[in-house]
């Protein structure tokens, strides 16, 4: 299969400045850790169910004018006033934004203007510079993902 490529790859290969170090697998032992704690951090990213992801998933930058390389998922959770049960007592709502693009992403989500959506803890604390560079501006709903950047936004539940 990759064998009309292998000259290419050969050179590849060949290049020490291309050749991955201690450093390179540490950081991504490192940022594996950290979404895997993402993961577990809210059971929007654990469903059961069929149903509980129709029902709670949705992916936005879809259609005609969708942005290529930008894959933007919305996990909402109920409140119990919209036929859908409480799952996550920390979060009303996540979203995360793929950003597989060479350049900075921006995407506006009319429906979470207001919102106060943050950087996930985990990546606000993060060793890695570009993702705490994503920025979310409630004026606009535009959430900002730097280049070739996974992103998680969160909502925190609001307080009885």
């Amino acid at each position: 299969k990759n064998e009309p490529r292998w000259e290419l790859h050969k050179s590849l290969l060949a290049n020490p400045s291309l050749r991955v170090g201690q450093l390179e697998i540490l950081a991504a032992v490192h940022n594996l850790h950290a979404l895997l704690y993402i993961r577990r951090s809210s059971p929007l990213f654990r469903l059961q169910s069929a149903q509980d992801v129709k029902a709670r998933v949705s992916f936005l930058n879809t259609g005609p004018s969708a942005i290529p390389g930008v894959i933007v998922m919305s996990l909402k959770d109920g409140d119990g006033s919209d036929d859908l049960a409480p799952l996550d007592p920390l979060f009303q709502r996540l979203v995360t934004v793929f950003n597989a693009r060479p350049d900075t992403a921006e995407i506006a989500i009319p429906d979470a203007i207001g919102a106060a959506f943050e950087l996930h803890a985990v990546q606000a604390a993060s060793n890695d510079e570009r993702v705490r560079q994503s920025t979310f501006d409630a004026a606009s709903g535009v959430f900002t993902v730097p280049a070739r950047t996974t992103t998680v936004f969160v909502l925190k539940r609001s307080e009885p």
